[in-house]
């Protein structure tokens, strides 16, 4: 599973519920993470699912290297409620914007 591979999205994922709590210690729900994936690999339905998680794998390395705050709340320096609090970076919107972005960079 591609989520078990990157570190942020390892610790930080909700993967049972739909949604997050308020008190939630996650900063992504698997629902999110679904619908980015779908939008990253819309033009690679020739692809192989071991071709399409190595380029998943790739992409959202790259992405969370990028991303401070993610980090911070990975490493207990910053609460997951005050990150989804103060600032949009880990919203599904975002992620899907980040996966409708990873299509035109690939």
């Amino acid at each position: 599973m591609m989520i078990e591979k990157i570190p942020v999205f390892k610790e930080l994922t909700e993967k049972e519920k739909v949604s997050l709590e308020n008190k939630s210690t996650k900063l992504f729900t698997l629902a999110a993470l679904y619908d980015a994936n779908v939008e990253l690999l819309k033009k690679y339905d020739d692809h192989d699912i071991e071709t399409n998680a190595g380029l998943l794998i790739e992409y959202w390395t790259e992405i969370a290297q990028h991303m401070p705050d993610w980090g911070k709340v990975l490493n207990g320096q910053k609460r997951a409620l005050e990150l989804r609090q103060e600032k949009i970076s880990s919203h599904s919107t975002v992620l899907r914007a980040f996966g409708g972005l990873g299509v035109d960079l690939l």
